[in-house]
């Protein structure tokens, strides 16, 4: 990842990821309890709650344990 990219940046990143997990988790019939929370907290409006599923999407996608 680049670093010098901008939290906005960073942001669309972040949605079209969770995005595609949450489509590939659809996709093998199972459901993660955190992606349709995540989901929502990343479109949401407010910039407290923005920033925190910003947080728990980026330590989701670091966990390798969701890609099997």
């Amino acid at each position: 990842m680049n670093s010098t990219l901008s939290f906005g940046e960073y942001l669309v990143f972040l949605k079209d990821s969770i995005r595609n997990l949450s489509e590939y988790w659809q996709k093998i019939g199972h459901n993660h309890p955190h992606i349709k929370d995540i989901n929502v907290g990343l479109h949401h409006a407010d910039p407290f709650i923005l920033y925190r599923a910003s947080i728990a999407a980026s330590l989701l996608l670091e966990d390798q344990l969701i890609y099997h």
